[in-house]
């Protein structure tokens, strides 16, 4: 898949996937990033072969991992107590044992939507979808349920669509380099 723009592509290879045995570890009811590193020797005794991360970016005031305040920010929820490192260095130490045990990571990484409290929210409104029929300025996320929409008052979504080429190409490098 190509996208209009040509600033990125998807590629599935469902051949590299047919022996995929995937673990989704909700970080949110798994402790610290060190508890996880400890849940690996398990995960693979269990005949893993990958583990799926939720959202472990910094979310915003609703808690969900799906409604983050920073895009570049691990929460500081998941930092192991006493240790110095900084959160990224401590998320290293868990990607070098799940490498050592031969267990790909993959991160549920969501970049359509942010927390009505996120950094876009604070600094980069113009990055979000405007919402001129309601009062709230921005277009909340949602979904379908049960044959109606259902708004997520926590989300904004992001204007990936905005006329403005020049937005449009800041917003593509911001989310290129995080």
């Amino acid at each position: 898949f190509l996208d209009q723009n040509d600033q990125s592509y998807l590629l599935v290879d469902p051949a590299s996937m047919k022996n995929l045995r995937m673990y989704t570890l909700i970080p949110a009811q798994s402790g610290h990033i060190g508890d996880w590193i400890n849940w690996l020797d398990h995960i693979k005794a269990l005949g893993f072969n990958a583990v799926h991360l939720l959202p472990i970016t910094m979310m915003g005031k609703s808690n969900s991992p799906y409604a983050a305040k920073s895009l570049t920010q691990i929460d500081p929820r998941f930092a192991i107590p006493g240790d110095e490192r900084s959160l990224f260095e401590q998320f290293e130490t868990f990607i070098t044992r799940a490498r050592a045990l031969g267990i790909l990571v993959c991160l549920d990484f969501v970049l359509n939507h942010v927390a009505i409290d996120s950094e876009f929210f604070e600094k980069r409104s113009d990055w979000l979808i405007p919402d001129v029929s309601t009062d709230r300025k921005y277009r909340h996320a949602g979904c379908w349920h049960e044959g109606k929409w259902m708004e997520w008052e926590d989300l904004f979504l992001i204007n990936y669509q905005t006329e403005d080429l020049a937005i449009r190409e800041e917003l593509w490098k911001y989310m290129t380099e995080v």
